[in-house]
């Protein structure tokens, strides 16, 4: 589907309302990695060196009607037969940046590409947590997977490095991601997606319940990978929308 026609759609609807829709386009950047040091619920101080995410069609939404337009054309591109759970819980669509991208959190923003967006307010973002290709991940053993992070957990003393890389069911997606904004003609700047270790409402972590101690073993590095409760566990926090945030800087 192109993005012509997903915005074309939306003007359409506002225009047949008597609204007068016009749309700005604003550039779009993973925000740097958030390096600070989190302590989890079971004492363990994280710290992250790599994060990356594989992702497509980055909705921009508005409101909280479930019965849109903008709802039913989202339904066109992600059927309800693989559609997870809470789809169009944040609200309608009003502005997109379409395709495939991987959000490589590095030590300096890396631009994504261009959004469209109507003006008005907007209060979250949607976007399609898809598996990666061609070493979109770092390593090309990592294709099919969808998530990949580095780090160290320290507690009592003793470090220990990890990597972990995890696997989302087909047509899994993040509903209603915070943004918050108000978008006019005038507005300028871009669009910062960063991923926090820390969710800054509830202070629950992206590592809580794992226990590096108990996966300490004979190799240098704990390794978390699908099939363990641990990587289950991270598959359920990251569908979330707690540790995805998006500003206009």
């Amino acid at each position: 589907m192109k993005k012509t026609s997903l915005l074309m759609a939306l003007l359409l609807a506002a225009c047949s309302g008597g609204n007068e829709s016009t749309t700005v386009d604003l550039q779009v950047v993973t925000a740097p990695l958030d390096t600070a040091t989190v302590t989890t619920d079971l004492g363990f101080q994280i710290t992250l060196s790599e994060a990356r995410l594989t992702v497509a069609d980055v909705l921009f939404t508005t409101g909280e009607n479930e019965q849109s337009l903008a709802s039913r054309v989202w339904e066109w591109i992600v059927p309800s037969a693989h559609a997870h759970p809470g789809h169009f819980g944040g609200g309608e669509v009003a502005g997109e940046l379409l395709g495939n991208f991987t959000l490589d959190w590095q030590d300096t923003a890396q631009p994504l590409g261009t959004a469209t967006l109507i003006t008005g307010p907007f209060t979250g973002v949607d976007f399609l947590l898809r598996r990666s290709e061609d070493g979109e991940l770092g390593d090309p053993a990592f294709d099919g997977h969808s998530f990949y992070a580095a780090g160290t957990a320290e507690k009592d003393g003793q470090s220990y490095p990890f990597t972990a890389l995890v696997r989302f069911a087909d047509g899994t997606a993040v509903i209603g991601a915070y943004f918050v904004a108000e978008i006019d003609d005038s507005s300028a700047g871009t669009l910062s997606l960063a991923l926090s270790l820390q969710d800054s409402f509830e202070g629950d972590t992206l590592f809580d319940g794992v226990d590096f101690l108990a996966l300490d073993g004979d190799e240098p590095t704990i390794d978390i990978r699908p099939g363990s409760p641990e990587h289950n566990r991270l598959d359920r926090v990251l569908q979330s929308h707690d540790h995805y945030q998006i500003a206009l800087d």
